[in-house]
């Protein structure tokens, strides 16, 4: 980010992922940013609304990458686009995905942030319920429960991404990465698949 605002974000994350809750604190962003305590509280009014903003903006992000699954044609073509672009915001962008999926959230405290961000949490949950309602409608998938299968698709897909964020599938590179991804996708569509 190029604004003042997005450096001071940019180092929130780096210095929470880095140091956790507990020792998370305006002084030690406003040193990774090279910037002034006071210049911190000239853009947020406390640590809480620094984590706020934080929370906001990665949610924000993941969001904007899933809705552009919409633009395909059939609701079996917009879940699997959906799931292509968690992979690619997943690799795009690392920090924030440790930020929203890899942190404890209750280290994070998002039960303590206001009501405006946590609605926020649930909104990439729900679309993926969606797209899946929107397959079982077109006949694709297997009645049932739309969170459920959301939830599986969810895990399918976060269980690869942390295994290669983590380390465990150190060996594999960013493109042989998206060949697991693709099989996985397809894994999943054969595992709700009405036939």
């Amino acid at each position: 980010m190029g604004t003042t605002r997005g450096r001071i974000l940019d180092a929130a994350r780096e210095v929470f992922l880095r140091d956790g809750l507990e020792a998370f604190s305006m002084r030690r962003v406003a040193e990774r940013s090279e910037l002034t305590v006071s210049a911190l509280y000239r853009h947020f009014d406390s640590k809480d609304a620094l984590l706020a903003a934080l929370v906001e903006a990665s949610f924000g992000a993941f969001a904007g990458a899933l809705a552009r699954a919409l633009e395909a044609p059939t609701a079996l073509g917009r879940f699997r686009a959906m799931l292509e672009r968690y992979f690619d915001f997943a690799l795009g962008h690392p920090q924030d995905y440790a930020l929203m999926f890899l942190a404890n959230s209750r280290d994070l405290g998002f039960e303590k942030l206001g009501a405006g961000t946590r609605r926020l949490l649930r909104p990439s949950f729900e679309f993926m319920a969606a797209r899946i309602e929107e397959c079982i409608e077109a006949g694709v998938f297997a009645p049932g429960d739309c969170e459920a299968k959301a939830t599986y698709a969810w895990a399918e897909a976060h269980g690869l991404v942390s295994l290669y964020v983590g380390g465990q599938l150190a060996a594999a590179t960013p493109k042989q990465l998206r060949a697991l991804a693709s099989e996985s996708i397809e894994l999943v569509v054969r595992a709700l698949r009405a036939d």
